[in-house]
């Protein structure tokens, strides 16, 4: 139940605890596009777009990120995902950036695993 005056989006942020080490951006959001079929419960399709107020450069620390073609398969292959999350439910968040290389899953191994456990 957030309004979109209560977003904030930092761009190219790497330690909480420095100011400005990075001359982090923040920019304000005007819309925000969240999947249809988002479940809250199962968190099924918890993706968005927002739209910030004002355009952004790119520089060392801020790039956009690039998305294959939808047709593109990269089963066996392996997907680096960062952010400032826990290492471990319950855990704390970081105060760094993390990254970590994960293996990606076909849908069809991911489902036969996933399958009324999520």
């Amino acid at each position: 139940n957030l309004k979109i005056n209560q977003f904030l989006v930092r761009l190219g942020e790497y330690d909480f605890t420095r100011y400005n080490e990075t001359r982090s951006r923040d920019f304000r959001v005007t819309e925000i596009r969240s999947h249809a079929d988002f479940d809250p419960v199962s968190y099924e399709n918890d993706i968005a777009i927002l739209k910030l107020f004002r355009p952004s450069f790119f520089n060392s620390y801020i790039w956009p990120i690039c998305m294959p073609p939808l047709d593109d398969l990269w089963d066996g292959y392996r997907a680096v995902v960062v952010g400032w999350g826990t290492q471990f439910f319950g855990g704390p968040h970081s105060r760094v950036l993390m990254e970590v290389a994960i293996p990606i899953w076909s849908n069809r191994d991911c489902q036969d695993v996933y399958i009324n456990r999520i």
